[in-house]
């Protein structure tokens, strides 16, 4: 037993001589001595001592690293590993496979490297270069959030959520609130969230919140824009600025970092027509909502102009005193006008102006000549002159009336609700009249129903008058119907008078509040012909013979409306 003990102590202190021979053979510069030694002694077989292994992994390692190549790293390890130069080894093989690769290397190409070599510092590199080479190959918005979801750590790639942010996230403008968030599987490094504004951006590229934008422009045009913020979404409606050529965005930010999304305009302001107002001697003297549309306003002392669509419906109608600036009411639909005791209303549409003893509400806004501006839009130009003016915009050709063109901001249309889309241009009357109508002057056309209209004594029907006499028209009554035109309760008054010397014909609606209003049609003389009525289509029609023409009256979609026809018969 003990000469059993004494052999393997023996063999112990034998091997460790090996090792130590071999290590001084290294430390003496005689490499290929040791090598030969090593492979003598089998020292790359399994069984081999560990000592041992490691002085001859030591003396082979100058072999692999001449080479530097894969194979020699790899060869290497296979024949030395668990030696203490096998982590270094797989180090130097990781290094070797990626110069391998050489610049052009695919990011498919150093992932493999990245997972082959997961536990080196090589490998961790090639992660990294894998990033680089993504980022290099991106094509589209899709590829950099793939990117970004793959590589949200890498520093490279966190250079992302600095420029471009747009790409990194969804943006949804259609509620209220604009909602912002990140893709899907992308976020912040750092754990930020996304945060949103509404803003404006200039041509220069510089940045405006859309509450300054809204109240800049409101302001400029003599409105005050605490009254037509919003509370919820943007503040103001997401309109171009044409005065300042402004667009509006949404800027993201996360952190420093910040993009600009462009967000859609708003359906109020999309369509992007202008609206113009013709100032003459300071004054607005009409309004022009869409092409073919003029509305013609009674601002000119002692004078009140019917008009409707471009074509006037009557002469003036003179009547003492200035009118006062006009207004827009009725959201929108009306303009009007005080005139002495009586206020004046100009459907925007088109419909036949009327006086009226209702008041405008506190809230009318004057229609003055600083809610428009001087310059056209982009792209619109101005040929002509005076009456002759047409205004030109891509397909557009739009007549206007001579003055000073101003055009209204379409911020400042949706405030005060003078848009493109309130005026139905041309009058939507009757259907066409039948030929017979020429004919039969003295009765209703054929195919239609007579509507009786029943005589009133003309001292009743002063009664209706009397506010257009406080209003300074001295009025002689010489006729008078009544009849229902509406279909109403409320049955309504015509009547032939002399107004200030002037043959005048005035339709008066009544109220259910039982105030009225009127409607004027002054014309050359007094026909001996009677007006009448009847029914064309289920519509009311009272048809007014005039000196040289025939004005019929009706009930549209605008409210009460007015169609005219020259006449060439006889009286």
């Amino acid at each position: 037993m003990q000469g059993i003990l004494l052999l393997a102590l023996f063999g112990i202190a034998h091997a460790a001589d090996r090792a130590q021979i071999v290590s001084d053979l290294l430390d003496g510069g005689q490499g290929e001595r040791a090598r030969q030694r090593c492979e003598k002694w089998q020292a790359d077989e399994p069984g081999a001592e560990g000592a041992l292994r490691d002085q001859c992994a030591r003396a082979f390692w100058p072999t692999a690293e001449e080479q530097d190549t894969p194979e020699s790293w790899r060869d290497f390890r296979s024949r030395w590993g668990g030696t203490r130069g096998e982590g270094e080894a797989l180090e130097r093989e990781a290094r070797a496979v990626l110069l391998s690769l050489g610049r052009e290397a695919s990011e498919d190409e150093l992932l493999q490297v990245a997972t082959d070599y997961s536990s080196t510092e090589t490998g961790g590199r090639a992660e990294d270069l894998a990033a680089y080479a993504a980022l290099r190959k991106m094509d589209d918005a899709d590829d950099m959030r793939r990117v970004a979801r793959r590589y949200r750590n890498n520093p490279r790639v966190r250079e992302l959520f600095e420029g471009e942010l747009e790409h990194l996230l969804t943006v949804d403008v259609s509620s209220e609130d604009v909602q912002v968030n990140w893709v899907d599987g992308v976020e912040d490094p750092s754990g930020r969230q996304p945060t949103a504004e509404w803003i404006g951006v200039r041509a220069d590229d510089s940045g405006i919140s859309w509450l300054e934008v809204g109240e800049e422009v409101l302001g400029r045009a003599g409105l005050d824009p605490r009254r037509f913020r919003r509370e919820e979404g943007p503040p103001y409606p997401l309109c171009p600025v044409w005065a300042d050529a402004v667009a509006p965005a949404v800027e993201v930010r996360v952190g420093d970092a910040a993009s600009r999304i462009e967000a859609p305009l708003d359906p109020v302001c999309a369509d992007g027509t202008p609206v113009f107002l013709l100032i003459e001697d300071e004054l607005v003297r009409s309004l022009s909502l869409a092409p073919g549309h003029q509305l013609e306003l009674a601002n000119k002392p002692g004078r009140m102009a019917w008009g409707e669509s471009r074509e006037r419906a009557g002469a003036a109608l003179w009547i003492p005193g200035q009118a006062t600036e006009p207004m827009i009411v009725g959201n929108g639909q009306v303009v009007g006008q005080r005139v002495g005791p009586v206020y004046m209303a100009h459907p925007v549409a088109g419909g036949l102006p009327w006086l009226t003893e209702v008041a405008p509400p506190a809230d009318a806004l004057p229609l003055t000549p600083s809610l428009g501006r001087e310059a056209l839009p982009d792209g619109w130009t101005v040929e002509g002159q005076g009456t002759e003016r047409r205004v030109l915009g891509g397909d557009t050709d739009w007549p206007l009336a001579e003055g000073t063109i101003r055009v209204l901001e379409p911020l400042v249309q949706w405030a005060t609700q003078l848009s493109s889309g309130n005026p139905r241009v041309g009058v939507s009357g009757a259907k066409a009249l039948p030929a017979q109508l020429r004919r039969l002057p003295r009765s209703h056309p054929a195919g239609t129903l007579p509507l009786a209209l029943e005589r009133i004594s003309a001292s009743a029907a002063a009664d209706y008058l009397v506010p257009l006499a406080e209003a300074g028209l001295n009025l002689a009554v010489e006729e008078a119907w009544q009849l229902d035109l509406d279909r109403d309760p409320r049955l309504e008054i015509l009547v032939r008078a002399v107004a200030n010397g002037r043959p005048t014909t005035i339709v008066v609606d009544p109220y259910p509040s039982g105030q009225r209003r009127y409607f004027a049609f002054d014309h050359g003389r007094l026909p001996d012909t009677d007006p009448f009525a009847y029914d064309f289509g289920g519509r009311a029609v009272l048809a007014i013979p005039m000196e040289d023409r025939l004005v019929l009256v009706h009930v549209d979609d605008r409210g009460l409306a007015r169609t005219s026809m020259p006449w060439t018969g006889s009286w």
